[in-house]
Parts: C-alpha cells; structure tokens; sequence
C-alpha cells in the first residue's frame, strides 16, 4: 500500500539545485545540470564531454596534467615518475607502447608509418626498401639509385667480372647538398652523364637491363675485329666482308698495317700494293681477283633467338668461306647488336646473283643453326639491301634508311653514371651506334 509520501528530490551534485524537468549529464554515479557539468578545479566546460576522475573530482585534461600528472596515451592510467616512456610527443605505460603491427612491446627503436609506432623487424618487413641485389634493407644514408632501383653500394657489380661500378662516396660529393640531381647535360636522346663520370668505379653500362662495365659490355654487344677478336670499339673498319680495328688490317706478307691505304684482295687476305705485285707478278688489272660487289643486310628480327647470340658469334660463316669461293661469295659475315638487330654481310663476284648466295650459304654452312631459320622464315624484300661504300663514318643500324650521319654525329655507346640513392634515376636509352670507316680495298 503506497505511504502518499512524495519521492525524494534529485539534485545537482554541483549546485543543489533540483535536477526534475531540466537537462541532466550522468557522470561517475551523480547527476548534474547541464550547465553545471564542468570542470571542478577551473571551470571550464569539458571539451566534447570529455573528463578525467582523479581523487573524486572530475578535471579537464589540462588540469589533471597540470596538478596530478600526465597520463598514460594507451589505458588513460596515471603515470609515476619512474615508469614513464615519452615517444612520440607522448607519454605511455612502457608496456602499453607496442608496435601497431604485431601488437608486441617496443623495448627498443622504432620506426612511424601513418602516424603510427612499428617495431622495426614489422618496418623492414613490410615498408622498407631493399636491394634489388641482395634484398637485404637499405639504409636511408648508404644506398644509391640505379635503373629505378635501390642498390647497396656494394651489390651493384658488374654482372660479368663481380667489379663494383660506383663509389657512394664520390657520387655523394658530386651531389649537391640539396638533394636535387646534378646536371646531366648532353644528348637527351642518349643516356645522361652526370658530372664526374668517367672516374674509375663510377661508370657503368645497361644491356638487356643488367649492369656492366665497360670491358664486358664491349664483349657482349660490339662486334669482334676479325684478326684479333676483341671488341672492334676503336677505329673500326669494314674490309673484307669483316670488320677489324684499323690497325689489325694488316697486309699478309710484311705485316704493315694497310688499314688506312689501299689493299688489295688476294684469296680472302689483304696484301700491300708493294707485296702483291713481288708475291705474284704481273699487272694488277691481270692478277687481281675479279670485280666484287659488296652488300649489306639489316635484318631487324626482335626475337628471343637473336638476343641468346652474343658478339663472340660476329664469324658464324667463316669455316665455310673458302667452300664458298667457287660458288662466287668472296665472304660472310653477321654481326649482332644488343637491340637484336643483325648486320649480314657480303662480298660477291659482280656478276653473282644476291639470293642465290644466300641460298648457297644456307645450304653449305652447317653452323648456320637458327641464324638460318630467321633469315629463311623472313621475305626477300624485308632485307634492306644497300651497296657498302662510305663516304663517312656510317651507324650500320642507320643503312636501311638510307641516311649516313656525319662523323661528328655519330654517338658513343650508351654509357650510365650511376647516381646517388637522392637523385632520380635516368631513364634508359638505346645502345649507341658503332661507327665504321671507309673500305680500304683497292679495285
């Protein structure tokens, strides 16, 4: 049965003041006003609603840190002095600053990502960047840039030899200190140079989008010197159907280099005037060999097959020179650039028919192997056929189209500077031309 006693009033823990059909703010167990609720040391109301409970009091932020101590970022705890762990501009229980990753408790360094603490075994695994050699970490102050990629200093060899191609600390000096990349200048058709390559260590080249020096980059894209097999990268010439260093071309008797006279042809081998005439008598117009023509093909075949061949391959035909001689081919050469371009040549008796020796090349040379099924699988017209004579220093990659360059615009191979890991890597270019000499042969 009800008393008729009247229900107790509620009032505000603030100001006494009954609380019945006004705004009310729950808060530790009591009631408040609306306008009421604020912080019990200064006043203020609590910004979004937010308070603190210490010692029975409800404080803003700024006054619990102000009078009673900061507070753990993570649980909201107080913090004694000794326990304290201050990490990014924060203060924390040590065993509540744990990595935002693996949620395990960071003891030693860390690292940030979006704000956010991670151990570092959690940064390298997932964010941080790593040698395109070793796929180890690279350090922010000891790596480089190359090819897009990041390299240890240490890892970018030549692919060949195993040489190391660029000293991080002679590419640091030459790069200034704002971190911008230093002026490459030169042909923005060919690849960039920074300043100070040429340095020993500091150079490199690209083939197949792998790095070498310069020794083994001759050795896999320029073609072979006929005499002496090395990289005919110095003073080349085209004689012969072959092509050798100026001062390979040497006449067969005396030895004396004819590479920059005239020559003549006798049997395949070059010989002086002087000796020719000794050796075998008579005039010259009676006892050369007779007319030749010279011709050379540009087959642009982008095929895996080509690029397997390096340049040790420039003699694919040579064992079948002589067999050939009746069939009237003086000589046949193939040379192979890096691009996958082949330059076929030969030499050929005025009167010989062009497909015909091929056919007969084809036929009698049992080292043609594949060489033989891409030039057979390709028509007669897609061989761009010119005479070879030069007027001028003439890019072999340029003859199909008719036009020789000047010998001042000729480019050297293409040549890298690798650059420091702030500045931006340059992008790739094309393998440069090889220039060729006039044919020295007398007719």
């Amino acid at each position: 049965m009800a008393s008729g006693r009247p229900p107790p009033l509620e009032r505000c823990a603030k100001c006494g003041l009954e609380t019945y059909g006004a705004s009310v703010v729950h808060a530790e167990g009591r009631r408040f006003h609306e306008h009421c609720f604020r912080c019990e040391r200064c006043e203020s109301p609590f910004a979004d609603g937010t308070f603190h409970p210490v010692g029975g009091q409800l404080l803003c932020a700024d006054c619990r840190d102000a009078h009673i101590g900061p507070w753990c970022e993570k649980c909201g705890g107080s913090l004694a002095a000794k326990e304290r762990l201050i990490a990014q501009n924060k203060v924390w229980h040590p065993a509540c600053f744990c990595c935002s990753s693996c949620g395990q408790q960071i003891d030693a360094t860390y690292r940030e990502h979006g704000g956010d603490a991670m151990c570092e075994r959690c940064y390298d695994d997932r964010l941080a960047t790593r040698c395109a050699g070793c796929r180890k970490v690279v350090a922010d102050d000891s790596g480089i840039i190359a090819e897009g990629e990041a390299w240890h200093a240490a890892c970018f060899v030549c692919v060949a030899c195993g040489l190391q191609l660029v000293d991080p600390a002679a590419e640091r000096a030459r790069t200034p200190d704002d971190g911008a990349p230093a002026d490459a200048g030169g042909d923005p058709a060919s690849s960039s140079r920074a300043p100070g390559a040429g340095e020993e260590g500091c150079d490199y080249y690209v083939l197949g989008g792998k790095p070498f020096c310069r020794a083994h980059y001759l050795d896999q894209c320029m073609p072979l010197c006929a005499a002496c097999l090395q990289p005919a990268d110095a003073e080349p010439i085209a004689a012969l159907g072959a092509v050798y260093h100026r001062a390979c071309l040497v006449c067969a008797h005396c030895r004396v280099a004819v590479g920059g006279s005239a020559f003549i042809d006798h049997d395949g081998s070059p010989y002086c005037q002087a000796d020719y005439y000794a050796l075998f008598g008579g005039r010259a117009t009676d006892r050369r060999a007779p007319p030749e023509r010279s011709h050379a093909f540009l087959l642009r075949l982008r095929t895996d097959a080509l690029r397997t061949f390096s340049g040790r391959h420039a003699e694919l035909w040579h064992e079948v020179r002589r067999e050939l001689r009746e069939e009237g081919v003086r000589n046949a050469q193939a040379h192979v650039f890096a691009d996958g371009t082949l330059l076929f040549t030969l030499a050929l008796d005025e009167a010989r028919d062009v497909q015909a020796a091929l056919t007969a090349i084809f036929e009698k040379s049992a080292a043609c192997g594949e060489w033989a099924q891409l030039l057979r699988s390709h028509a007669p017209h897609e061989l761009a056929e010119r005479h070879w004579l030069f007027e001028a220093a003439a890019d072999p990659l340029e003859l199909a189209s008719g036009a020789a360059p000047r010998p001042e615009e000729v480019d050297a191979p293409m040549k890298r500077s690798a650059a420091h890991q702030r500045m931006r890597p340059s992008a790739s270019a094309p393998v440069g031309s090889l220039p060729f000499a006039p044919v020295g042969a007398a007719r």
